[in-house]
């Protein structure tokens, strides 16, 4: 009997009471909200790592497309052999360039919080409609190079391959193709931080750099660092002053 009596009151000694219960979810409820903001960031890096790691993959096929042609990059209509025009749009025209459709689609958040992802990978090849994560440089605003008219110049051309964008990220839904100043498709860019910190942009040389937003400046100025966003990046030859329409 005595050893029943003190099983029984160790038993009731190690339980847990309603009020001892309550204090633990309240504690695990505070700790997961603490978290909650972490994640998030962990997850936004995430983001911003696989869509850079994505982009780098596209300019090492722009380059590669370049190499086989000339060092010219895709064009917003494309030769054939035959001399005839092609309206293949560029991420046609670059698929053979690159090992995986999903490529084209970079977890991007929009204004929903939602990323941009097709169900159908082929809705990438589109020439309708720009289904993938990108905006491409459209090269109309190009007035004149070695002599004549080149919609779109040679890179071994170009007076700063560095300081020019060939690739951008888009607003949330936008569909355009081409980034065109004299279309006025420039706000077409995304204008505010696609991840913490700042927007990933592929350059004419195949680098990849994170830019950060700022105020609108000058089109044919130079941007205050190398850092930030300006249309200024857009333009091929940054030695002329009426690239910009």
């Amino acid at each position: 009997m005595h050893l029943a009596t003190c099983s029984r009151a160790g038993l009731r000694r190690g339980a847990f009471t309603l009020l001892e219960l309550m204090a633990v979810i309240a504690v695990l409820a505070i700790l997961a909200a603490l978290s909650f903001p972490i994640y998030g960031k962990i997850q936004l890096k995430g983001y911003e790592t696989q869509t850079l790691s994505n982009m780098r993959q596209m300019g090492i096929g722009l380059l590669a497309y370049a190499g086989d042609n000339n060092y010219m990059l895709p064009n917003r209509v494309q030769p054939t052999d035959d001399g005839s025009a092609s309206a293949d749009k560029w991420p046609r025209v670059l698929h053979p360039y690159l090992q995986d459709l999903r490529i084209y689609g970079s977890p991007v958040p929009d204004a929903g919080g939602k990323t941009y992802k097709v169900s159908d990978l082929t809705k990438y090849l589109d020439n309708n409609t720009n289904n993938t994560s990108y905006i491409y440089n459209g090269g109309n605003d190009v007035q004149d190079y070695s002599g004549g008219k080149q919609p779109f110049p040679r890179l071994n051309i170009l007076s700063e391959a560095s300081q020019v964008i060939m690739l951008g990220v888009p607003q949330p839904q936008a569909n355009n193709f081409y980034m065109d100043f004299a279309e006025k498709n420039n706000d077409q860019i995304l204008n505010k931080h696609a991840f913490l910190d700042g927007t990933p942009y592929v350059f004419c040389d195949g680098s990849t750099r994170i830019l950060k937003v700022v105020a609108k400046v000058d089109n044919a100025a130079r941007p205050p660092d190398s850092g930030t966003y300006s249309d200024w990046l857009w333009l091929f030859d940054k030695t002329k002053g009426d690239i910009i329409k």
